[in-house]
């Protein structure tokens, strides 16, 4: 027996779910290299280490998207400040009651807020271009499925035809031996009994 680990044995590993190595093995292009034995599927090492490198790369990416977010969000809010600060130096106070944000702080928050969609809008459609890529995939497998069934039936199909045309010709042989045996006596019994009466 091969060595390696079942898919559900890699998703407990790395914490994700069956489908998500599925979709990873999809991506990598790891399919083909898949073993079964029994009705599961089986991963080499070197697969499960491609496949765990893959899952914290994209932790990874999505650590450092999310601290530049945070970085990006920090910047915003001092140079807020400093702005808040620049404008009370050079302006009078306004009065609290009319305004509780400054148009930086709503610009800032817009930013983000912006930048935070943007990311979760690439998630997404990540995951979608993924998720279309598979459907196309096994649209394409069932087609050849069905195209080697139809296949197969029209081989099944001559097949029988052969066997009723054999059995056609056996039953004609069987008859015409049937025939002649009546009409003529043939046949090494026959042959035997004439040749000791002397005939």
């Amino acid at each position: 027996m091969e060595s390696g680990k079942t898919i559900k044995q890699v998703a407990d590993e790395l914490g994700v779910s069956k489908t998500a190595i599925n979709k990873e093995i999809t991506n990598l292009g790891l399919r083909s290299k898949l073993n079964k034995i029994g009705n599961q599927f089986t991963i080499g090492n070197q697969e499960v280490e491609l496949i765990a490198d893959a899952f914290k790369k994209r932790a990874e990416n999505q650590a450092i998207k999310q601290n530049e977010i945070k970085n990006e969000q920090s910047q915003t809010e001092e140079k807020t400040k400093v702005d808040e600060t620049q404008d009370l130096s050079n302006e009078e106070v306004i009065d609290d009651n009319q305004q509780s944000k400054t148009k930086e702080e709503t610009k800032a928050e817009n930013q983000s807020e912006t930048k935070i969609e943007t990311t979760t809008d690439n998630q997404t459609q990540t995951e979608s271009q993924t998720t279309m890529k598979l459907i196309s995939m096994l649209q394409n497998e069932l087609e050849i499925k069905n195209k080697q069934i139809d296949d197969l039936n029209s081989r099944l199909a001559e097949a029988n035809r052969m066997a009723e045309n054999a059995q056609g010709l056996h039953a004609g042989t069987i008859k015409q031996q049937l025939i002649t045996d009546g009409t003529k006596k043939s046949g090494i019994v026959h042959k035997l009994k004439c040749f000791f009466k002397g005939e």
